[in-house]
């Protein structure tokens, strides 16, 4: 790069003149010129091309291979900066309106004289020196306009009314309003939210007292769509600069970055929520299992009293509604016990609707929009018509005074992750639609979040959208809402498509009978009322039972080998070895003993076990005693067939 100041200014001499050639160069060299030489036009258009390009140029216009014209017309196509002197030995009136057509400001007869050179030199090195300076701001202007331009920050200059002096296009595309209004400035003010505009107000007439300070605030602007654009906005006062005369602010659009700073927190409240919800609701199983179990017991005795089967049946109901309650804890949380099958959800909303239709009433009209060629889903078909139930009964209560509510089932191709929503691939999405009365951005926040309602007390458990969270999301599906407030809901679920077919070959576990087993059961688990009662229940049954607390136990137990041993009942979780450990150590020693897994909240068997019915069988709690015997009965036919 040249300096325009220090360096000395390169001219190109193009004479086919040796002589005089020579002759200019020593005069140049002498006066500080950077002289370079060329005889032909292509040897001058040859050092042109060479970086950088001459400050001036002294172009004979008799030349060998080309006219000395052409080669200046050639020589600005080079460089525009290029200042072009003819060099002529017969000048004319056609010779100067030829040079000027070709921006050439100056020509020199010869024989040239020294001082006519070095006067018309002087004048080309200050249009060159003046061009260059100019061509030069152009260049920053431009290049700062582009900088400006580009940047997705808004940088405005607000006077002490707030009014929009200057503003990068960022502020038209940010917040989609042009600059000004019928040719006045716009405000920052005719856009601030309702709720911030007295704190930018005092924010601004802290900062006019602090000249040349910078201070942040944040702010929610309006935009054009009617939505709202959270901004982080940096203001300095720069009235102490006379160029600038006002507060310059720069905001950044920070409206996504909040979003999915919320979703993230929100994740996080819900996986701790879910933990403890998962928690409570294995320890309350084990607890409704003894209560349940025993209730059962008493009832079946046959010298109990009317008094008393009245008492026990209240009871058995109330741990009945626990247990109905523990399994919404357990959807929520993602932990409860599931039996996925292939299930067409068109299908299945055909043979709910009946049952909708009577939970709604009268006054709501329900309408089922089902898509032709739906695609399978692998889930558990109750925990579906849960999420159904629940998603319908909330819209219904949402219309007190009547309305439409639209289940809707459609394939969808999800092409890219957006935040909160499913991953990429293939659904199939239920929605639920109604015309109700929608919900604050506040409250729409919460939804999920167990025990959390806007009903009345004692007409909701808080549980409902929360069961179907913990559901969809157990299915690796993901659930949306979309509601504003008067303008109804919709809650999109979507739920992952196969397909596969399934050949449903299950093996049903046989009906509760009279008949009583003879074989040996060890049950293990480390709730003392649990082994109890299934204890209780099995020799009930006929069965000869061995208990143990923990997997140490039992495994201590089975290494005496004092007794043949048929199958083992275990519950998942055990403190020290787990039930999925303990279940592989027995399997590994005694491959014909059977196993029966109990679980309060955990599938209850790991994913790498392929075919867990040739040994194994789930057993969910709390369970009833025909649960009971039928799932130890099924599990010992498989060892006589298998």
């Amino acid at each position: 790069m040249v300096s325009i100041e220090t360096d000395p200014i390169r001219v190109l001499v193009v004479d086919d003149d040796s002589q005089l050639l020579r002759t200019l160069s020593d005069i140049l060299h002498l006066r500080g010129y950077d002289p370079w030489v060329a005889s032909s036009a292509r040897e001058g258009l040859a050092i042109a091309a060479q970086e950088p390009a001459p400050a001036i140029a002294l172009v004979d216009l008799k030349l060998p291979d080309m006219d000395g014209l052409e080669l200046i017309g050639r020589l600005r196509s080079i460089s525009g900066l290029t200042e072009t002197v003819i060099l002529t030995g017969n000048a004319s009136v056609d010779t100067a309106v030829r040079a000027l057509r070709e921006q050439s400001h100056d020509y020199l007869l010869k024989p040239v004289a020294p001082e006519r050179l070095l006067e018309t030199l002087s004048r080309a090195s200050e249009r060159w020196r003046r061009h260059s300076v100019e061509e030069a701001l152009r260049h920053t202007e431009e290049r700062s306009h582009l900088l400006l331009e580009s940047i997705t920050d808004i940088v405005a200059v607000l006077d002490a009314e707030g009014c929009v002096n200057y503003s990068t296009a960022s502020f038209e595309r940010t917040l989609g309003y042009a600059l000004d209004v019928e040719g006045v400035r716009r405000s920052c003010f005719d856009v601030i939210h309702d709720d911030d505009l007295e704190k930018f107000r005092r924010f601004l007439d802290n900062l006019t007292t602090m000249p040349g300070e910078t201070r942040s605030v944040d702010l929610r602007l309006r935009h054009r769509d009617g939505s709202w654009r959270a901004m982080a906005c940096q203001v300095s006062n720069l009235y102490d600069r006379p160029a600038i005369g006002g507060f310059l602010m720069t905001a950044r659009d920070v409206t996504e970055a909040q979003q999915l700073e919320r979703q993230f927190r929100q994740a996080q409240k819900m996986e701790l929520i879910g933990n403890l919800a998962g928690g409570i609701a294995h320890d309350f199983n084990n607890l409704l299992t003894a209560i349940l179990g025993y209730s059962e017991l008493l009832l079946s005795r046959p010298d109990i009293t009317k008094e008393s089967l009245e008492d026990l049946e209240e009871i058995r109901r109330a741990g009945q509604r626990a247990a109905a309650l523990t399994r919404q804890l357990l959807a929520f949380s993602r932990q409860q016990p599931t039996e996925p099958k292939f299930v067409n959800i068109g299908k299945m909303l055909k043979d709910l609707a009946r049952m909708l239709e009577r939970l709604i009433g009268e006054q709501i009209v329900l309408e089922i929009r089902d898509a032709d060629d739906l695609q399978s889903v692998f889930v558990d078909p109750t925990h579906l018509e849960q999420v159904v139930v629940n998603l319908v009964v909330n819209a219904r209560d949402a219309m007190e005074n009547g309305g439409t509510i639209a289940v809707e089932t459609e394939n969808v191709t999800i092409a890219a992750e957006t935040a909160g929503g499913p991953a990429p691939g293939e659904y199939v999405r239920l929605s639920v639609r109604d015309s109700g009365t929608g919900m604050t951005e506040e409250v729409r926040a919460r939804v999920f979040e167990p025990f959390f309602t806007t009903k009345e007390a004692g007409k909701g458990t808080g549980l409902g959208l929360a069961t179907c969270y913990g559901i969809v999301q157990q299915a690796n599906g993901a659930i949306v809402i979309e509601s504003q407030l008067l303008n109804g809901t919709t809650v999109h679920t979507y739920w992952p498509a196969s397909s596969l077919v399934l050949d449903d070959h299950e093996r049903q576990a046989p009906a509760a009978g009279t008949s009583k087993g003879n074989a040996h059961i060890l049950v293990v688990d480390d709730d003392i009322g649990v082994r109890r009662l299934a204890s209780a229940i099995l020799r009930a049954n006929g069965y000869l039972v061995t208990c143990a607390a923990n997997g140490t136990d039992a495994l201590e137990h089975i290494e005496r080998g004092a007794e043949r041993l048929d199958l083992v009942l275990t519950d998942v979780v055990l403190p020290g070895i787990n039930g999925w450990d303990l279940a592989a150590a027995i399997r590994a020693r005694h491959p014909n003993v059977r196993v029966v897994l109990m679980s309060g909240y955990e599938k209850p068997l790991t994913a790498d076990v392929q075919a867990p019915t040739t040994w194994g069988l789930p057993l969910a709690k709390p369970f009833s005693q025909a649960e009971l015997t039928g799932k130890i009965r099924q599990a010992l036919e498989i060892t006589t067939t298998s």
